[in-house]
């Protein structure tokens, strides 16, 4: 009797983890047109850390670095062809915000600046013939102040929102830019996206996915 219930009580605890990682199950469709996704919640900060720690706080996600791994996290989930990807964060002094982002199953990265300076979406390819790096001038990122972007990708253009401010607006068909500057993680699926920062924590109050097409 007592194995019995020893054995019930194993199962229960178990209960909220196994659904925590069925929020990332690759059987999943991917979003109908039209459709908002609270990405957050989706995440399990153990499962889909990437590098450094990932914990909920009382009203934000937040990442640390961890000895000399920065704070990268993944998001479980699949995105359409075409749809907008916004995050709500808040860095530290040291701060340079990382938002991953995927077209046609390769990865992309926009870089936030904490000087305000130049900031890649679609990185050089590693060749002269590539096409020059798109750069999004933003203003400086005001430490212990909540920033927003937000990614709008289609199949001919990206735009980029900075605090409500449309910073890049490129059209491409994507050909010629390197994906190696999404996660570039041997972990990481190339079609993941996600969020973290390069040199410090990051607080996330809102991640959410809009399907477009």
């Amino acid at each position: 009797m007592t194995r019995m219930f020893s054995a019930l009580f194993a199962f229960l605890i178990l209960i909220p983890f196994l659904h925590a990682a069925d929020s990332g199950d690759e059987s999943k469709p991917v979003p109908a047109a039209g459709t908002k996704t609270d990405l957050m919640r989706l995440i399990n900060p153990q499962r889909d850390c990437v590098t450094g720690t990932w914990g909920f706080t009382e009203n934000a996600l937040q990442g640390k670095v961890k000895g000399q791994d920065r704070p990268w996290l993944q998001i479980p989930t699949k995105v359409p062809d075409e749809y907008d990807f916004k995050m709500v964060f808040e860095g530290t002094n040291k701060m340079e915000i990382l938002q991953f982002f995927t077209h046609g199953g390769k990865g992309y990265t926009f870089t936030m600046n904490p000087k305000g300076a130049g900031s890649c979406a679609l990185p050089r390819m590693n060749r002269n013939d590539g096409p020059r790096p798109v750069e999004a001038h933003l203003p400086a990122i005001t430490p212990n102040v909540k920033h927003s972007s937000l990614i709008q990708v289609r199949n001919d253009s990206v735009k980029v929102f900075f605090d409500g401010a449309l910073v890049m607006d490129v059209t491409t068909d994507y050909s010629g830019y390197d994906p190696a500057h999404g996660f570039n993680h041997k972990n990481v699926d190339d079609k993941a996206i996600g969020a973290g920062s390069n040199s410090g924590s990051i607080l996330i109050y809102d991640l959410t996915l809009t399907a477009v097409k």
